[in-house]
């Protein structure tokens, strides 16, 4: 492949990336919890032009000329995609009214469990009961610390604190509370790091550092908001700006593409 044509086919590649991106974000715009992402663009590095005959000199000030000296002569070898960052902001908390529902007002993360005993991180807290009773996710992840409910538990429903309650009845058919379990959250000095594996789940990294265990309303660690969820923190005027954008970029670098090969057929035949 001509040299020529490394930029705008690195522009339409990297365009391509971003319609992605954007199409995963808008996909998931109501799913609970989710995180958006955003693409930051890299430049590759600057090609030389050789040029031939004497170089007139240019001695004005940039803040004159618009122009930038020491580029003169090089040409821009495209571009890339140098990261896919994660949007962390707290989306809106809407209120439901399911006792297991529970949504973090602030940083952190709930901890579960998978099938392989590993921890993941998530924000969705739509949680429910699974037939031994335990505390889920919507996904079927075991919610850490464990918890138990019994079968003749009544009104289960957790707290601002974390803490887990329910009713039972005694004998007498009097009616008491007791305290089944809790949920702990974790949170991280860099939340950027955390690797994403699907279904709103994520794992740390060296990137993210180790994860800091803690209560919920603790000092750093987000309230629970129990009784309702976290919508995705997708901002849908931000994401159809941003597929404009990339649409128009995609369009100008498949121009470019188009022109520099129209200019090569021109150069074949002026040969021959």
């Amino acid at each position: 492949m001509l040299s020529v044509f490394a930029a705008p086919m690195s522009g339409m590649a990297a365009q391509q990336r971003l319609m992605d991106v954007i199409a995963n974000n808008l996909a998931n715009i109501n799913t609970t919890g989710f995180r958006a992402e955003t693409v930051q663009f890299h430049d590759l590095l600057m090609n030389r032009v050789p040029t031939t005959g004497a170089a007139t000199p240019n001695t004005a000030p940039d803040d004159q000329t618009g122009r930038n000296p020491s580029l003169e002569g090089q040409v821009s070898g495209g571009i890339r995609v140098g990261a896919i960052v994660r949007d962390f902001e707290v989306g809106k908390i809407q209120e439901d009214g399911v006792p297991l529902h529970s949504a973090i007002d602030g940083e952190g993360f709930f901890i579960v469990r998978q099938g392989d005993g590993g921890a993941v991180y998530t924000r969705d807290g739509t949680f429910r009961l699974d037939p031994l009773g335990r505390l889920v996710t919507s996904g079927g992840d075991i919610v850490l610390p464990e918890t138990r409910v019994p079968a003749d538990a009544r009104d289960v429903h957790i707290r601002s604190d974390g803490t887990i309650f329910a009713r039972f009845v005694d004998d007498s058919g009097d009616e008491f509370e007791v305290m089944l379990g809790e949920i702990q959250v974790a949170r991280f000095t860099n939340p950027h790091g955390l690797a994403s594996i699907g279904q709103n789940l994520f794992v740390a990294t060296e990137a993210s550092g180790e994860a800091e265990v803690g209560y919920p309303g603790e000092e750093a660690f987000g309230s629970i908001r129990p009784g309702a969820t976290e919508s995705s923190n997708v901002d849908l005027a931000e994401q159809m700006t941003s597929m404009v954008i990339g649409q128009r970029a995609y369009a100008l670098s498949a121009r470019a593409m188009q022109t520099l090969d129209e200019m090569m057929s021109l150069a074949n035949n002026l040969r021959r």
